[in-house]
């Protein structure tokens, strides 16, 4: 689906439905019945402080630099712990973009730049569970850029499903990886609902006023995943529900634009 799309950042963006939309594949196949969407009172809240200050800086359009202690400090305004290590984080910025980075990602509107500094490259049991289980590690290069677009309004159908959301931001991973390892035992034991995979990516957007977000993967050998996350009750959604699916697809069109080999882009030889 690497084809050049056109976005209008103020109107809207239709995705044909004969564009493969249905080869997207949840972090897991659905099995478990649909999350209810009426236990969050503030449809707007994001309860990790990692994901408000995405993005509170995004909305804002505002740029900055933060060290370790501003991240700390950070989180104690909000009165809230992270689930990330912010102890290990150098570096966190949000800049405006660079000659550079306009001709990596050609022809699309990049109007900042994400960049995050470790020591070294990180290796952890992913802070989120998925299924009930903790599913493996995530691994991530010491530093990782993302370049940011803002798409404004976006909606799509495909098969029996649609999507529209508003205010939908996209990220795409310019360098460094970033991939979930699930253990052996979990492999062996969930099979094809559960795989390894590497970030290209992600969304975040209202849905009805919702907040939602979704992470934009692929497999080893190609698969496309995607997970769906809520931002209110900080937790990874195993649904695979049809308007993440599309919302996915409809972020994969765009990160795809000006990528060869998106396999070799998300997991670089070791």
């Amino acid at each position: 689906m690497a084809i050049l799309i056109s976005i209008c950042l103020a109107g809207s963006v239709a995705v044909a439905q004969n564009d493969g939309l249905w080869e997207e594949s949840p972090l897991d196949e659905p099995f478990h019945k649909p999350e209810k969407k009426d236990d969050c009172p503030d449809p707007g809240y994001v309860a990790e402080p990692v994901f408000a200050l995405i993005v509170g800086m995004a909305e804002a359009d505002s740029c900055g630099v933060w060290d370790q202690q501003d991240l700390l400090d950070f989180q104690v305004e909000l009165g809230r712990v992270s689930q990330f290590p912010l102890d290990l984080i150098q570096e966190f910025s949000r800049q405006r973009p660079s000659p550079e980075d306009l001709v990596a990602w050609p022809g699309v509107p990049v109007r900042a730049v994400w960049s995050v500094t470790l020591p070294e490259p990180l290796d952890k049991p992913l802070p989120y569970s998925i299924l009930g289980y903790n599913p493996g590690s995530l691994r991530t290069s010491a530093t990782l850029r993302m370049a940011e677009v803002y798409v404004g309004d976006a909606a799509g159908q495909g098969g029996d499903g649609a999507f529209a959301v508003t205010e939908a931001y996209l990220y795409r991973l310019e360098d460094g990886y970033l991939e979930l390892d699930v253990d052996g035992w979990l492999d062996r034991l969930l099979g094809k609902r559960l795989d390894d995979a590497a970030s290209l990516g992600f969304v975040h957007a209202r849905e009805e006023g919702r907040r939602v977000a979704v992470a934009v993967s692929i497999g080893r050998k190609g698969r496309k995943i995607y997970g769906e996350f809520d931002f209110c009750r900080d937790k990874i959604l195993a649904n695979g529900r049809d308007g993440a699916s599309l919302l996915s697809a409809f972020a994969r069109e765009l990160i795809m634009v000006g990528v060869d080999d998106p396999v070799t882009r998300a997991w670089p030889a070791p």
